[in-house]
């Protein structure tokens, strides 16, 4: 990720040094613009949560293993023009995603001390939605010996908006004797949590008419949002490496 910055940085600065000349060559058509993209979110997240509790005068625990993946994008937004090929901007991306959670544990025997049940693999699922708003300063700009194509480089912060389903609590049933196994029980919630980030972006434009184009883009977003589960907060990494197409509007 980290190196994913440290390209998309120097290309601006790169950009801001070299393109003076090629802005004096070539019309950057439209100050106010709009953007419709579909795409795709590519991640792996894995984390681990513990829950202890006390029964029958000892003291139990379930382990909870989430994988958060990445899946389809909806994005839109535009930029208005505040100086030559300096533009602000704004983008609005919404992720529906689900995390798949495996729970194992271990209970308490009612009768016999120091004989603890162990508890099977339980697959759980927690739905999550991801909301952001990405606002950026914009530098776009035209590819020499070309008439309608151009690259716009962004970067600014980003505010994120996180509501998913959390554990909330685990109950055990007892189903007889001989006390060999358990029922459990898993509640639910859902909670919203929110935070700030940053992100560094670009865009490649090709204007079909003087109002209409398709275009291209790669953004990448990091934030960290501490999520209650649980007893417990557990920091989640939100943003991260998103590409994707679709529609470009300029009048």
């Amino acid at each position: 990720m980290r190196y994913i910055c440290q390209v998309l940085v120097a290309i601006l600065s790169f950009t801001l040094l070299t393109c003076d000349s090629a802005q004096a060559q070539f019309d950057l058509t439209g100050r106010f613009s709009l953007h419709i993209n579909g795409g795709v979110k590519n991640s792996l997240q894995e984390f681990q949560t513990d829950l202890d509790f006390s029964a029958y005068g000892e003291t139990g625990r379930f382990q909870t293993d989430h994988q958060i993946e990445g899946g389809a994008i909806f994005d839109a937004g535009g930029h208005v023009q505040l100086w030559q090929a300096l533009f602000l901007g704004v983008s609005f991306t919404s992720l529906n995603t689900s995390d798949s959670a495996s729970l194992i544990g271990t209970v308490p025997h009612p009768l016999l001390f120091d004989s603890a049940r162990t508890v099977g693999t339980q697959s759980i699922a927690f739905e999550q939605r991801e909301r952001a708003t990405h606002l950026h300063i914009a530098w776009r700009f035209s590819i020499p010996g070309t008439e309608h194509l151009d690259v716009t480089i962004s970067a600014g912060p980003s505010f994120f908006n996180l509501t998913r389903e959390t554990l909330s609590n685990i109950s055990v049933n007892e189903t007889g004797v001989p006390f060999s196994e358990v029922l459990v029980n898993v509640g639910k919630r859902e909670n919203t949590s929110t935070g700030w980030g940053t992100h560094v972006g670009t865009d490649v434009t090709y204007m079909l008419t003087q109002m209409i184009g398709i275009g291209g883009f790669a953004r990448f977003s990091t934030a960290t949002i501490n999520v209650p589960i649980t007893d417990d907060t557990v920091p989640l990494d939100v943003g991260g490496m998103q590409t994707g197409g679709g529609l470009r509007f300029r009048f």
